[in-house]
């Protein structure tokens, strides 16, 4: 769930201030931020080689 909101309320320059809001790391909020980029990267993309069997 945080994670989620760290994600949502991420606007690309805001590192600190949410690791400040959220109690964690800056790195911390690189994580989440690259994290939940490949996360929903996948869920556009889908799967190339993926059949409907």
């Amino acid at each position: 769930m945080r994670s989620s909101n760290i994600w949502s309320e991420f606007r690309g320059n805001n590192h600190v201030e949410l690791s400040k809001k959220y109690g964690c790391s800056v790195q911390w909020i690189y994580t989440v931020v690259r994290t939940m980029s490949k996360i929903k990267q996948a869920e556009v993309q889908g799967d190339l080689f993926g059949g409907d069997d």
